[in-house]
Protein backbone atom coordinates (compact mmCIF):
# COMPACT_ATOMS: atom_id res chain seq x y z
CA UNK A 1 0.00 0.00 0.00
CA UNK A 2 1.43 3.85 -1.06
CA UNK A 3 0.97 6.05 1.51
CA UNK A 4 2.18 10.07 1.71
CA UNK A 5 3.34 11.96 5.13
CA UNK A 6 0.54 14.50 6.09
CA UNK A 7 0.49 18.34 5.19
CA UNK A 8 0.15 19.00 8.52
CA UNK A 9 3.23 17.76 10.06
CA UNK A 10 5.30 19.63 12.16
CA UNK A 11 9.22 18.30 12.62
CA UNK A 12 11.02 19.26 15.43
CA UNK A 13 14.33 19.21 16.90
CA UNK A 14 14.12 19.29 20.52
CA UNK A 15 17.40 19.53 22.79
CA UNK A 16 18.67 16.95 20.31
CA UNK A 17 15.71 14.65 20.04
CA UNK A 18 13.55 14.37 17.20
CA UNK A 19 9.90 15.19 17.26
CA UNK A 20 6.86 14.98 14.79
CA UNK A 21 4.01 16.80 15.59
CA UNK A 22 0.45 16.51 13.82
CA UNK A 23 -1.90 18.89 14.09
CA UNK A 24 -5.21 16.68 12.47
CA UNK A 25 -4.77 14.26 15.39
CA UNK A 26 -3.08 16.27 18.15
CA UNK A 27 -0.50 13.72 18.43
CA UNK A 28 3.34 14.36 19.17
CA UNK A 29 5.65 11.28 18.42
CA UNK A 30 9.06 11.43 19.81
CA UNK A 31 10.79 9.91 16.39
CA UNK A 32 14.68 8.13 15.83
CA UNK A 33 16.94 10.97 13.82
CA UNK A 34 16.81 9.15 10.68
CA UNK A 35 12.84 8.38 10.44
CA UNK A 36 12.21 12.03 10.57
CA UNK A 37 15.07 12.87 8.45
CA UNK A 38 13.29 9.96 6.36
CA UNK A 39 9.72 11.48 6.55
CA UNK A 40 11.27 15.06 5.70
CA UNK A 41 12.78 13.70 2.66
CA UNK A 42 9.83 11.78 1.37
CA UNK A 43 7.44 14.92 2.06
CA UNK A 44 6.26 15.33 -1.37
CA UNK A 45 6.39 10.96 -2.52
CA UNK A 46 4.83 8.20 -2.33
CA UNK A 47 5.97 6.00 0.44
CA UNK A 48 6.20 2.62 -0.16
CA UNK A 49 4.66 0.66 3.42
CA UNK A 50 6.75 -2.00 2.97
CA UNK A 51 9.85 0.05 4.00
CA UNK A 52 8.51 0.25 7.91
CA UNK A 53 8.26 -2.54 10.29
CA UNK A 54 4.41 -3.13 11.45
CA UNK A 55 4.98 -1.09 14.42
CA UNK A 56 6.29 1.55 13.19
CA UNK A 57 3.92 1.64 10.28
CA UNK A 58 0.72 0.93 12.58
CA UNK A 59 1.93 4.05 14.97
CA UNK A 60 2.22 6.52 11.89
CA UNK A 61 -0.70 5.44 10.47
CA UNK A 62 -2.93 6.15 13.57
CA UNK A 63 -1.64 9.13 14.35
CA UNK A 64 -1.95 10.75 10.81
CA UNK A 65 1.59 10.95 10.59
CA UNK A 66 1.23 9.08 7.10
CA UNK A 67 -2.13 8.65 5.24
CA UNK A 68 -3.09 6.21 2.76
CA UNK A 69 -2.06 8.02 -0.88
CA UNK A 70 -5.49 8.82 -1.65
CA UNK A 71 -6.96 10.62 0.82
CA UNK A 72 -7.87 14.12 0.19
CA UNK A 73 -7.21 15.64 4.29
CA UNK A 74 -8.42 18.77 2.98
CA UNK A 75 -11.41 17.11 2.27
CA UNK A 76 -11.39 15.58 5.21
CA UNK A 77 -11.10 18.38 7.65
CA UNK A 78 -14.40 20.11 5.01
CA UNK A 79 -16.09 17.08 6.15
CA UNK A 80 -15.52 17.79 9.76
CA UNK A 81 -15.95 21.36 9.47
CA UNK A 82 -19.70 21.19 8.13
CA UNK A 83 -20.63 18.57 10.41
CA UNK A 84 -19.62 20.15 13.35
CA UNK A 85 -21.11 23.72 11.94
CA UNK A 86 -24.30 22.05 11.55
CA UNK A 87 -24.42 19.80 14.56
CA UNK A 88 -28.07 20.47 16.05
CA UNK A 89 -27.15 17.66 18.68
CA UNK A 90 -25.81 20.33 21.21
CA UNK A 91 -26.27 23.89 22.15
CA UNK A 92 -23.24 26.30 22.83
CA UNK A 93 -24.61 29.59 24.32
CA UNK A 94 -22.98 32.91 25.75
CA UNK A 95 -25.09 34.36 28.28
CA UNK A 96 -25.00 38.07 29.29
CA UNK A 97 -27.26 38.52 32.22
CA UNK A 98 -26.33 42.13 32.40
CA UNK A 99 -23.74 44.77 30.86
CA UNK A 100 -23.48 46.82 33.62
CA UNK A 101 -20.12 46.70 35.34
CA UNK A 102 -18.10 47.75 37.98
CA UNK A 103 -15.13 48.71 36.78
CA UNK A 104 -13.88 51.74 34.04
CA UNK A 105 -11.80 49.88 31.45
CA UNK A 106 -11.68 52.09 28.76
CA UNK A 107 -11.52 49.60 26.19
CA UNK A 108 -14.87 47.69 26.95
CA UNK A 109 -17.11 46.21 24.59
CA UNK A 110 -20.14 47.10 26.52
CA UNK A 111 -19.04 50.54 28.31
CA UNK A 112 -22.30 52.71 30.06
CA UNK A 113 -24.40 50.22 29.09
CA UNK A 114 -26.81 49.17 31.95
CA UNK A 115 -29.19 46.85 30.65
CA UNK A 116 -29.80 43.55 33.38
CA UNK A 117 -31.80 40.58 33.10
CA UNK A 118 -35.56 41.22 34.61
CA UNK A 119 -37.76 38.56 36.29
CA UNK A 120 -39.39 37.86 33.65
CA UNK A 121 -36.57 37.21 30.56
CA UNK A 122 -34.97 34.90 33.55
CA UNK A 123 -38.08 32.48 33.35
CA UNK A 124 -38.06 32.77 29.56
CA UNK A 125 -34.81 31.41 29.83
CA UNK A 126 -35.69 28.79 32.12
CA UNK A 127 -38.22 27.32 29.74
CA UNK A 128 -36.02 27.56 26.85
CA UNK A 129 -33.02 25.77 28.78
CA UNK A 130 -36.16 23.28 29.82
CA UNK A 131 -36.79 22.49 26.28
CA UNK A 132 -33.44 22.55 24.66
CA UNK A 133 -32.40 20.24 26.92
CA UNK A 134 -35.30 17.71 25.48
CA UNK A 135 -33.72 18.14 22.16
CA UNK A 136 -29.89 18.29 22.88
CA UNK A 137 -27.33 16.14 24.02
CA UNK A 138 -25.19 18.47 25.56
CA UNK A 139 -25.15 22.50 26.66
CA UNK A 140 -22.37 24.52 27.23
CA UNK A 141 -23.42 28.11 28.63
CA UNK A 142 -20.34 30.66 29.31
CA UNK A 143 -21.27 33.43 31.92
CA UNK A 144 -20.40 36.96 31.00
CA UNK A 145 -20.88 40.48 30.93
CA UNK A 146 -20.43 43.56 31.95
CA UNK A 147 -19.46 41.70 34.87
CA UNK A 148 -21.92 38.69 35.61
CA UNK A 149 -20.90 39.02 39.61
CA UNK A 150 -23.38 41.79 39.63
CA UNK A 151 -25.82 39.34 38.70
CA UNK A 152 -24.74 36.37 41.05
CA UNK A 153 -27.73 35.73 42.83
CA UNK A 154 -30.04 34.84 39.47
CA UNK A 155 -27.09 33.16 37.49
CA UNK A 156 -27.32 30.94 40.68
CA UNK A 157 -30.76 30.00 40.26
CA UNK A 158 -31.19 29.99 36.93
CA UNK A 159 -27.73 27.62 36.70
CA UNK A 160 -29.69 25.49 39.13
CA UNK A 161 -32.87 25.25 36.95
CA UNK A 162 -30.33 24.47 34.20
CA UNK A 163 -28.58 21.54 35.91
CA UNK A 164 -32.21 20.49 36.83
CA UNK A 165 -33.94 20.16 33.87
CA UNK A 166 -30.37 18.49 32.19
CA UNK A 167 -30.37 15.64 34.50
CA UNK A 168 -34.56 15.12 34.43
CA UNK A 169 -33.73 14.87 30.18
CA UNK A 170 -30.01 13.33 30.08
CA UNK A 171 -28.54 15.88 28.44
CA UNK A 172 -24.77 16.69 29.43
CA UNK A 173 -24.66 20.41 30.88
CA UNK A 174 -20.84 21.85 31.18
CA UNK A 175 -20.39 26.08 32.24
CA UNK A 176 -17.21 28.46 32.34
CA UNK A 177 -17.80 32.24 33.21
CA UNK A 178 -15.78 35.46 32.53
CA UNK A 179 -15.43 37.60 35.33
CA UNK A 180 -12.92 40.58 36.58
CA UNK A 181 -13.15 38.97 39.65
CA UNK A 182 -12.94 41.81 41.87
CA UNK A 183 -16.53 40.38 43.50
CA UNK A 184 -15.13 37.12 44.11
CA UNK A 185 -14.04 35.28 47.25
CA UNK A 186 -13.29 31.33 48.17
CA UNK A 187 -16.98 30.94 49.32
CA UNK A 188 -18.02 32.47 45.76
CA UNK A 189 -15.69 29.96 43.86
CA UNK A 190 -16.39 26.97 45.99
CA UNK A 191 -20.18 27.89 45.13
CA UNK A 192 -18.86 28.28 40.81
CA UNK A 193 -18.84 23.83 41.04
CA UNK A 194 -21.79 23.58 42.87
CA UNK A 195 -23.49 25.19 39.52
CA UNK A 196 -21.62 23.51 36.48
CA UNK A 197 -18.79 26.42 36.29
CA UNK A 198 -15.81 24.28 35.70
CA UNK A 199 -13.32 26.97 34.52
CA UNK A 200 -13.05 30.69 34.25
CA UNK A 201 -11.63 33.44 32.66
CA UNK A 202 -10.04 36.48 34.30
CA UNK A 203 -8.19 39.87 33.13
CA UNK A 204 -5.21 41.28 34.02
CA UNK A 205 -3.41 44.33 31.71
CA UNK A 206 -0.15 44.39 32.37
CA UNK A 207 1.88 44.75 35.71
CA UNK A 208 0.70 46.65 38.78
CA UNK A 209 1.66 50.32 38.15
CA UNK A 210 -0.04 49.80 34.43
CA UNK A 211 -3.22 47.34 35.34
CA UNK A 212 -4.59 50.05 37.81
CA UNK A 213 -4.12 52.74 35.36
CA UNK A 214 -6.25 51.06 32.77
CA UNK A 215 -8.12 48.35 34.92
CA UNK A 216 -9.71 50.40 37.80
CA UNK A 217 -12.71 50.56 39.93
CA UNK A 218 -15.36 53.44 38.94
CA UNK A 219 -13.93 55.60 41.96
CA UNK A 220 -10.22 55.56 40.26
CA UNK A 221 -8.83 52.88 43.03
CA UNK A 222 -6.35 49.89 41.26
CA UNK A 223 -7.84 45.87 41.06
CA UNK A 224 -4.65 44.78 40.23
CA UNK A 225 -4.10 43.03 44.17
CA UNK A 226 -7.73 42.29 44.28
CA UNK A 227 -7.80 40.14 40.93
CA UNK A 228 -4.48 38.09 41.42
CA UNK A 229 -5.59 37.06 45.09
CA UNK A 230 -8.66 35.92 43.66
CA UNK A 231 -6.59 34.74 40.60
CA UNK A 232 -4.46 32.49 43.23
CA UNK A 233 -7.67 31.38 45.29
CA UNK A 234 -9.63 30.22 41.87
CA UNK A 235 -6.70 28.17 40.81
CA UNK A 236 -6.88 25.69 44.06
CA UNK A 237 -10.50 24.39 42.45
CA UNK A 238 -11.17 25.25 38.64
CA UNK A 239 -9.57 25.94 35.62
CA UNK A 240 -8.20 29.77 35.06
CA UNK A 241 -7.77 30.97 31.89
CA UNK A 242 -5.60 34.75 32.99
CA UNK A 243 -6.58 36.70 29.66
CA UNK A 244 -3.78 39.48 28.97
CA UNK A 245 -4.70 42.04 26.91
CA UNK A 246 -1.42 43.12 25.36
CA UNK A 247 -1.09 46.80 23.32
CA UNK A 248 2.08 48.48 22.67
CA UNK A 249 2.00 50.76 25.74
CA UNK A 250 2.02 47.41 28.14
CA UNK A 251 4.02 45.04 26.14
CA UNK A 252 7.53 46.31 27.89
CA UNK A 253 5.82 45.55 31.79
CA UNK A 254 5.03 41.98 30.97
CA UNK A 255 7.76 40.48 32.17
CA UNK A 256 7.08 42.23 35.49
CA UNK A 257 3.52 40.54 35.28
CA UNK A 258 5.12 37.04 34.44
CA UNK A 259 7.34 37.53 37.51
CA UNK A 260 4.91 38.44 40.32
CA UNK A 261 2.17 35.85 39.55
CA UNK A 262 5.32 33.42 39.71
CA UNK A 263 6.06 34.14 43.02
CA UNK A 264 2.04 33.37 44.05
CA UNK A 265 1.42 29.96 45.46
CA UNK A 266 -0.86 29.80 42.38
CA UNK A 267 -1.83 26.28 41.09
CA UNK A 268 -0.02 26.06 37.66
CA UNK A 269 -1.77 22.76 36.97
CA UNK A 270 -4.80 25.44 36.69
CA UNK A 271 -3.71 28.52 34.80
CA UNK A 272 -3.15 29.36 31.60
CA UNK A 273 -1.98 32.89 30.00
CA UNK A 274 -4.36 33.50 27.16
CA UNK A 275 -2.23 36.73 25.40
CA UNK A 276 -4.69 38.83 23.34
CA UNK A 277 -4.44 42.15 21.26
CA UNK A 278 -6.47 44.84 22.35
CA UNK A 279 -8.53 45.48 19.32
CA UNK A 280 -10.65 48.35 17.73
CA UNK A 281 -14.49 47.73 16.42
CA UNK A 282 -16.12 49.56 14.50
CA UNK A 283 -17.92 51.45 17.59
CA UNK A 284 -15.00 51.04 19.70
CA UNK A 285 -11.23 53.21 19.49
CA UNK A 286 -9.31 52.46 22.65
CA UNK A 287 -6.97 55.13 23.26
CA UNK A 288 -4.63 51.44 23.19
CA UNK A 289 -1.57 51.88 20.64
CA UNK A 290 -2.86 48.63 19.05
CA UNK A 291 -1.21 46.02 17.83
CA UNK A 292 -1.98 44.56 14.29
CA UNK A 293 -2.76 40.90 14.42
CA UNK A 294 0.31 39.89 12.03
CA UNK A 295 2.43 42.20 14.42
CA UNK A 296 1.06 39.91 17.15
CA UNK A 297 2.21 37.12 15.72
CA UNK A 298 5.75 38.18 16.88
CA UNK A 299 4.91 39.89 19.98
CA UNK A 300 3.72 36.32 20.73
CA UNK A 301 7.01 34.59 20.56
CA UNK A 302 8.40 37.15 22.99
CA UNK A 303 5.67 36.55 25.60
CA UNK A 304 5.83 32.35 24.88
CA UNK A 305 9.84 32.87 26.02
CA UNK A 306 8.98 34.71 28.85
CA UNK A 307 6.30 31.70 30.06
CA UNK A 308 9.08 29.65 29.54
CA UNK A 309 11.27 31.51 31.88
CA UNK A 310 8.66 31.45 34.49
CA UNK A 311 7.69 27.97 34.12
CA UNK A 312 3.94 29.51 33.70
CA UNK A 313 1.39 27.44 31.20
CA UNK A 314 1.15 29.55 27.84
CA UNK A 315 -2.66 28.97 26.13
CA UNK A 316 -3.28 26.90 23.17
CA UNK A 317 -5.99 27.54 20.52
CA UNK A 318 -8.94 26.24 21.61
CA UNK A 319 -9.33 24.26 18.58
CA UNK A 320 -6.58 22.28 19.60
CA UNK A 321 -9.02 19.94 21.60
CA UNK A 322 -12.30 21.35 20.63
CA UNK A 323 -15.38 22.01 17.74
CA UNK A 324 -13.87 21.91 13.63
CA UNK A 325 -15.75 25.25 13.71
CA UNK A 326 -14.19 28.76 14.95
CA UNK A 327 -16.75 30.61 17.38
CA UNK A 328 -20.22 31.27 17.36
CA UNK A 329 -20.38 33.00 14.63
CA UNK A 330 -20.02 30.32 11.79
CA UNK A 331 -21.65 27.63 14.22
CA UNK A 332 -25.43 26.69 13.51
CA UNK A 333 -25.75 26.40 17.51
CA UNK A 334 -23.89 28.92 18.92
CA UNK A 335 -25.29 32.23 20.28
CA UNK A 336 -24.80 35.68 22.15
CA UNK A 337 -28.03 35.75 24.72
CA UNK A 338 -28.35 39.58 25.98
CA UNK A 339 -30.27 41.07 28.95
CA UNK A 340 -33.41 41.48 26.32
CA UNK A 341 -33.23 38.41 25.60
CA UNK A 342 -31.93 39.08 21.57
CA UNK A 343 -29.83 36.67 20.35
CA UNK A 344 -26.37 37.70 18.10
CA UNK A 345 -23.40 35.27 16.38
CA UNK A 346 -20.64 37.92 17.39
CA UNK A 347 -20.36 39.89 20.64
CA UNK A 348 -18.97 43.08 18.58
CA UNK A 349 -22.71 43.36 17.25
CA UNK A 350 -23.78 44.23 20.75
CA UNK A 351 -21.32 47.45 20.81
CA UNK A 352 -23.84 49.14 18.54
CA UNK A 353 -27.40 48.61 20.76
CA UNK A 354 -29.59 49.94 20.83
CA UNK A 355 -28.65 52.62 17.43
CA UNK A 356 -28.75 49.34 15.10
CA UNK A 357 -30.29 46.10 15.71
CA UNK A 358 -29.34 44.83 12.07
CA UNK A 359 -26.99 42.26 13.33
CA UNK A 360 -30.13 40.51 15.83
CA UNK A 361 -30.59 37.08 14.50
CA UNK A 362 -33.57 36.80 16.87
CA UNK A 363 -34.87 36.28 20.22
CA UNK A 364 -35.80 34.18 22.89
CA UNK A 365 -39.23 34.68 23.45
CA UNK A 366 -41.87 34.57 26.43
CA UNK A 367 -42.76 31.19 26.14
CA UNK A 368 -39.07 29.98 26.20
CA UNK A 369 -38.88 29.32 22.15
CA UNK A 370 -35.59 30.87 20.63
CA UNK A 371 -37.02 32.40 17.49
CA UNK A 372 -35.13 33.12 14.50
CA UNK A 373 -36.26 36.26 12.73
CA UNK A 374 -33.39 37.57 10.79
CA UNK A 375 -32.37 34.67 8.21
CA UNK A 376 -30.07 37.09 5.93
CA UNK A 377 -28.07 37.61 8.55
CA UNK A 378 -27.82 34.20 10.20
CA UNK A 379 -27.19 32.74 6.53
CA UNK A 380 -24.03 35.72 6.25
CA UNK A 381 -22.49 33.97 9.18
CA UNK A 382 -23.40 30.34 8.51
CA UNK A 383 -22.28 30.86 4.79
CA UNK A 384 -18.39 31.67 5.51
CA UNK A 385 -16.24 28.77 5.16
CA UNK A 386 -12.33 28.83 5.12
CA UNK A 387 -12.68 26.24 2.58
CA UNK A 388 -13.21 29.01 -0.24
CA UNK A 389 -10.13 30.75 0.66
CA UNK A 390 -6.62 30.01 -0.50
CA UNK A 391 -4.15 31.64 2.21
CA UNK A 392 -6.93 29.22 4.76
CA UNK A 393 -6.65 25.73 2.19
CA UNK A 394 -2.39 26.54 2.13
CA UNK A 395 -2.10 27.20 5.59
CA UNK A 396 -0.54 24.61 8.05
CA UNK A 397 -3.02 25.47 11.46
CA UNK A 398 -5.97 24.83 9.56
CA UNK A 399 -6.72 21.95 11.12
CA UNK A 400 -7.21 23.92 14.47
CA UNK A 401 -7.97 27.43 13.69
CA UNK A 402 -11.00 26.30 11.22
CA UNK A 403 -10.71 29.98 9.66
CA UNK A 404 -10.50 33.19 10.59
CA UNK A 405 -12.02 35.38 13.30
CA UNK A 406 -14.16 36.93 9.77
CA UNK A 407 -14.95 40.49 11.74
CA UNK A 408 -11.43 41.14 12.21
CA UNK A 409 -10.73 40.28 8.93
CA UNK A 410 -13.21 42.48 7.25
CA UNK A 411 -12.44 45.29 9.88
CA UNK A 412 -9.10 45.17 8.24
CA UNK A 413 -9.56 44.60 4.97
CA UNK A 414 -9.29 40.98 3.94
CA UNK A 415 -5.51 41.11 4.50
CA UNK A 416 -3.47 38.26 4.46
CA UNK A 417 -2.83 36.71 8.37
CA UNK A 418 -5.39 39.29 9.68
CA UNK A 419 -8.34 37.07 11.38
CA UNK A 420 -5.91 34.08 12.19
CA UNK A 421 -4.89 32.59 15.30
CA UNK A 422 -1.64 33.65 17.04
CA UNK A 423 -0.60 30.06 16.64
CA UNK A 424 -0.21 30.45 13.11
CA UNK A 425 3.40 31.75 14.18
CA UNK A 426 4.06 30.37 17.13
CA UNK A 427 2.67 26.51 17.58
CA UNK A 428 6.13 25.18 16.89
CA UNK A 429 7.25 26.77 20.05
CA UNK A 430 4.41 26.19 22.10
CA UNK A 431 4.85 22.38 21.19
CA UNK A 432 8.49 22.85 21.64
CA UNK A 433 7.47 23.89 25.15
CA UNK A 434 4.89 21.36 25.94
CA UNK A 435 7.73 18.85 25.33
CA UNK A 436 10.12 20.15 27.34
CA UNK A 437 7.62 21.34 30.55
CA UNK A 438 4.53 19.67 32.29
CA UNK A 439 2.59 22.39 32.90
CA UNK A 440 2.98 23.58 28.83
CA UNK A 441 1.60 20.15 28.17
CA UNK A 442 -0.65 20.03 30.70
CA UNK A 443 -2.28 23.66 28.62
CA UNK A 444 -2.16 21.59 25.38
CA UNK A 445 -4.24 18.80 26.85
CA UNK A 446 -6.59 21.22 28.13
CA UNK A 447 -6.94 23.81 25.78
CA UNK A 448 -9.89 25.89 25.35
CA UNK A 449 -11.96 27.59 27.91
CA UNK A 450 -14.13 24.92 28.83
Amino acid sequence: MKYKTSRYNYYLNIDNDSYVYNLVSGSIIKLSDGLLCFLKENNDNSIDSNIFNDTILNILDKHRIIIPDQFNEIEYLRYLHNKDKFDDSYLSVVMLPTLQCNLGCHYCYEKNKVEKISPNSQEALSMFFKKQSKVKKYIAVRWSGGEMMLQWQNIKKLSNEIIQSCQENNCEYVASCVTNATLLDEDIICQFKSIGISSVQITLDGNETFHNKVRHYRDGRGTFNDILKNIVIASKYLKVIIRLNIDKFNIACLEDLFNSISKTDINRDNIQLFCKPVLCTQVRQPRNKTFSHEEFYLVELKLLKLAEKYNLPYAFHWGVRGKNTRCAYNNLQGFYITPTLNIYKCPIFIDNEPNDKSHVIGHISESGDLIISNHTELNKCLGYSPFDHDECLKCKVLPICHGKCVKIWELNENKENEGCIPDKFSIENKIAYAVKSDVEYNALLNSGIV
